[in-house]
């Protein structure tokens, strides 16, 4: 168990967030009529079969033709969608819905998830909000999800666009990047991971304004971002609703994309663009190149100068120019 100072800091760096009470998410049902067509919506559910609650967000058209579903990283949750909301207005016609995996903001928990059975949920998803075919957008740990996704609903996903995506675990080094670490830490305590989380957690409902080790030990384009009042704010209510059903399930997810997923990787056909920072200390970009070379069908984009928080948050429009040309 780590127990200084210096260990800590590192094990905090990526994997920590806030909790808040429970948010009303109003249900809706497939089939139900539509208010309004320009929507930005972030407390959305549906009921999937079996009962579990499946919680989403959604902006832009919502009669829209064009259609991408994002797929969170994580610790984070459907309220990423944020990242869109300055550039939508400029995508006539284009639907974005982020939905939240099991246990993560508002959606069931369901202990049988897997990355592989992931795709089922996705289906069930698009289909009650009748949306045949859609591109996928994943950030950093969304990536797994996305990819299994494409690989099973080959007809259904026109592309899948990652940025600064997670890379299978069996294929780094134990010094490749700080989420490589992290996962590696909670995988070997999960029971300490989850005890110290809650108490960051309890701390931080107490200073909500105070800024976390993670922030502080950010790389330059990351903390301009994290101290701007604006983008600090929306980086909190992501980080509040992620944890909102405790830390525990956080890191079963975790566990899901810790275990082994390179071997299926060259099944995806579907087109795939990879987006990442020079500057990425979280996933560094010298591990993208392993992705890249395990996908038959994909590119690689780099952006100089930007890292894992700041190619979302200041490149929205690279990433939805990116699905929209397949759609």
């Amino acid at each position: 168990m780590p127990t200084g100072t210096h260990t800590r800091r590192d094990f905090l760096r990526g994997a920590l967030g806030l909790t808040a009470a429970g948010l009303g998410l109003p249900l809706l049902r497939a089939g139900e009529p539509e208010p309004s067509r320009v929507v930005i919506s972030e407390r959305n559910a549906l009921r999937l079969p079996g009962g579990r609650c499946l919680a989403y967000a959604e902006c832009g058209d919502r009669a829209g033709p064009r259609v991408a579903i994002h797929l969170h990283g994580l610790p984070s949750c459907r309220l990423e969608i944020l990242i869109y909301y300055p550039v939508i207005a400029n995508y006539p016609g284009l639907r974005i819905l982020a939905p939240d995996r099991p246990g993560i903001g508002g959606s069931t928990p369901n202990p049988n998830a897997t990355i592989l059975n992931y795709p089922d949920e996705v289906a069930l998803f698009a289909d009650a909000l009748n949306v045949q075919r859609f591109a996928l957008i994943a950030p950093s740990a969304g990536a797994p999800y996305a990819l299994a996704t494409a690989r099973a609903l080959p007809h259904r996903v026109s592309s899948v666009t990652l940025v600064g995506p997670t890379v299978p675990l069996e294929l780094v080094g134990k010094r490749d990047g700080s989420a490589p670490r992290d996962v590696r830490r909670v995988k070997k305590m999960p029971n300490f991971a989850t005890l110290l989380i809650a108490r960051k957690v309890r701390s931080a409902e107490k200073h909500p304004e105070k800024h976390e080790l993670s922030d502080r030990t950010a790389s330059a384009p990351e903390r301009a971002l994290l101290f701007d009042p604006k983008h600090h704010a929306d980086y909190q209510r992501i980080k509040i609703e992620t944890f909102r059903q405790g830390p525990r399930e956080v890191v079963n997810t975790i566990f899901q994309f810790s275990a082994p997923w390179s071997h299926w990787l060259r099944e995806v056909t579907t087109p795939v663009t990879i987006l990442h920072g020079t500057l990425d200390k979280t996933v560094p970009a010298r591990l993208a190149p392993i992705l890249l070379s395990r996908l038959p069908n994909a590119q690689l984009i780099l952006f100089e100068g930007e890292d894992h928080l700041s190619v979302p948050v200041l490149r929205p429009d690279a990433i939805l120019d990116s699905a929209v040309k397949s759609l």
